[in-house]
């Protein structure tokens, strides 16, 4: 979706020297072409566009200080009222690294925001792909919370009690 679209930097070092390179990302993973033996030393993210919904959550055993259990990188684009474009990455979940859940991502696009219906479809596609990455039930329950919880923070005006439940523990700090 060239709507998340963004130019990102990242600092790299090798033995043989650093490098600096720019890429386009459409708030996905990165495809930095990283060889065996290079450290990421510094990145950069800018801001993310106009009506985007961007949530970063880990679920951890301390606030602080901890390995995240699971982690989530999450973005929505709203249109009036629809979902517009979606990314949803998660760590934790798959063996292989980053889980992508394209299944959710596409079962969210076009869909009304307020939609139950919608809401349930996005789950039940978001189990699919944690169950396909090898995430146990544990994993993929804290997965839902996370979507549940960028869909909640997505709608035009939470309630306020629902809007400071959505506020991340990091902003304190």
């Amino acid at each position: 979706s060239q709507r998340l679209a963004t130019a990102s930097e990242a600092s790299t070092s090798r033995r043989s020297g650093a490098r600096r390179e720019t890429v386009r990302v459409a708030l996905r993973p990165p495809d930095w072409s990283l060889s065996d033996g290079d450290v990421v030393i510094e990145a950069f993210v800018p801001r993310s566009p106009p009506g985007a919904v961007v949530r970063c959550d880990k679920v951890a055993p301390r606030h602080a200080n901890a390995h995240a259990t699971v982690n989530g990188g999450l973005a929505l684009v709203v249109e009036g009222g629809a979902v517009a474009a979606s990314t949803l990455v998660f760590g934790g979940i798959s063996d292989g690294g980053m889980l992508r859940a394209k299944a959710c991502e596409a079962s969210l696009v076009g869909q009304p925001l307020a939609s139950d219906a919608a809401l349930q479809s996005a789950v039940a596609a978001l189990r699919i792909d944690c169950g396909r990455a090898g995430g146990d039930d544990g994993e993929t329950a804290l997965a839902v919370q996370m979507l549940y919880k960028l869909l909640l923070a997505a709608q035009p005006a939470p309630p306020p009690k629902v809007a400071a439940c959505l506020r991340s523990l990091a902003a304190d700090r």
